[in-house]
């Protein structure tokens, strides 16, 4: 684990606080603790650290990381005394002060620690060697468009939050003058954050990736004077920390639509005489990635579907029972892979979502009663979106917030990928592609097949003709996927899960053509 050594301050004389400008008000320490109460602490806060690193602060003292935040500076009972004589002897500075405030947060240098008065969360900080304060944890202040990695909250309590630039600025769109606005009120980003966090990112507003091997922020360098430099892209820059050198093998330029992870810093110098030490420890945490390589093992169930004879598999996932392998089950709006049932009804059927749904072209949804049996077999339903939430929720609470697509994919190749996924959970999440429909002639009769052996789309059952999408995966990245309201241009497979619904489908002679 990567580890600090804070220092905090053991006030044997007075301090001196010097401010590059006015910002925030500081407060004057009080007498707290007798000498052996300080000395206890510092001997505590001394004895549990374990193997930290260290760095130079700006007297030359060892700084390093480790275990939760400890106060130990409090003041000894001369020291009153001692800053009145400091203070005699050297007019031209001022009495050393613990706190520094303004409207937007709280720092206190006696326990280390930064309160954002945004939203009341505290963050351990350090001071490096060039006297200035650093945050130790990446922000984790909540904007609407910021996001926490695998959509988990937990994870913003893990590694903080992912920020696209525009975030950071606060801005609707870039500005060459724009200034970053997402830090505590007096501070401000760096790309210098704590490496240890590998906490991933989100890119292009796409997939998550790259969790617990990397971790990057955001940050800014001079503007460009270039003519050409219209969208100050050259302001925007990003530092990449990474667990091992191979994890640092992809991806060598982040865009502004991407969300990275915010470091904040104090820049006021804060200058520390050359008799006072500081000393807490912080330990940035090691969070375990979950091993999902082994492919399930337990217990299929099957289902015949009285309807039809076909037979699938079923696998219970947390609470719910799903098909491990998509619907067959022919009507009129269905169609098979590149209409060629013979050889690719196993990758299951596409269909449009109303007759899927057993609804009529024109319905009020608000008198739809869900969740819906249609195309399933009787005692099943197509998925809402809460069960669709129900079971990536149960398996991001299985893999510690770190994966969803991996852990339901096939082991089989997909798209370039020699093997997909792990299938750890049985659900066997096959490259099945989808139907397109586009309102206009062709050769096709207005439809094109995309996405098999690349792509897959399964049907969401709700108040919206939803989808869930999930691209093909990367070697080093979590596969994208997301859920979201579809044009009903996409004809999608469907997965089905036990539970009875309602508007159940039934076959018709005519609807066993071959050619659909």
């Amino acid at each position: 684990m990567k580890k600090f050594l804070i220092k905090p301050i053991i006030a044997t004389i007075a301090i001196t606080l010097f401010a590059c400008s006015g910002e925030g008000t500081a407060s004057s320490p009080e007498n707290e603790t007798s000498e052996t109460e300080s000395s206890s602490s510092a001997k505590n806060s001394s004895d549990s650290s374990k193997g930290s690193s260290s760095s130079e602060n700006s007297k030359g003292y060892s700084s390093s990381s480790q275990g939760k935040s400890s106060s130990s500076g409090k003041s000894t009972s001369g020291s009153s005394s001692s800053a009145k004589s400091s203070s005699s002897a050297a007019s031209s500075t001022s009495e050393f002060s613990y706190t520094i405030q303004n409207d937007g947060m709280l720092l206190n240098l006696k326990t280390m620690k930064l309160t954002d008065r945004r939203d009341g969360q505290t963050y351990d900080v350090e001071l490096r060697s060039d006297s200035t304060l650093h945050m130790i944890q990446p922000l984790n202040y909540e904007t609407p468009d910021s996001r926490c990695y695998n959509n988990l909250p937990d994870n913003c309590k893990r590694y903080g939050r992912l920020y696209t630039w525009l975030d950071v600025t606060q801005t609707k769109s870039l500005s060459c003058t724009a200034t970053q606005k997402i830090c505590p009120q007096g501070w401000t980003i760096s790309a210098n954050g704590t490496n240890g966090y590998y906490g991933g990112y989100f890119e292009g507003g796409e997939n998550y990736r790259g969790i617990g091997k990397v971790q990057l922020y955001w940050g800014t360098q001079p503007l460009s004077t270039m003519v050409v430099n219209k969208n100050c892209d050259e302001n925007i820059e990003y530092k990449k920390f990474c667990k091992d050198s191979s994890d640092c093998n992809f991806d060598s330029y982040y865009w502004y639509t991407d969300a990275l992870y915010v470091h904040c810093y104090y820049p006021q110098k804060i200058k520390i005489p050359d008799s006072v030490k500081i000393q807490t420890t912080y330990t940035v945490p090691n969070y375990a990635i979950a091993d999902i390589t082994q492919e399930y093992s337990g217990e299929y169930g099957e289902i015949i579907d009285e309807r039809d004879g076909n037979i699938y598999k079923t696998v219970k996932i947390g609470t719910q029972t799903w098909m491990a392998e998509n619907l067959k089950f022919a009507i009129d709006s269905s169609w098979c892979y590149d209409r060629n049932c013979n050889s690719n009804e196993y990758l299951g059927r596409y269909y449009r979502w109303e007759p899927a749904n057993g609804l009529p072209e024109r319905y009020s949804k608000d008198s739809v009663q869900w969740p819906i049996q249609g195309v399933c077999p009787t005692g099943w339903h197509i998925p809402t979106l809460e069960e669709w939430d129900t079971l990536f929720s149960y398996i991001l609470e299985q893999t510690n917030g770190q994966f969803i697509s991996k852990a339901i994919m096939t082991t089989q190749s997909w798209g370039s990928v020699e093997q997909a996924g792990y299938n750890t959970f049985g659900f066997n999440l096959v490259p099945s592609g989808y139907l397109y429909h586009y309102y206009s002639s062709g050769i096709l009769g207005g439809k094109s097949y995309g996405g098999a052996a690349a792509n897959v789309m399964l049907m969401i059952s709700d108040r919206r003709d939803s989808t869930v999408y999930v691209e093909p995966p990367r070697e080093e990245s979590e596969p994208y996927y997301y859920k979201a309201s579809s044009s009903t241009r996409d004809y999608p497979n469907i997965r089905c899960v036990l539970g009875k619904g309602n508007y159940g489908v039934y076959p018709q002679q005519s609807e066993k053509d071959e050619g659909n």
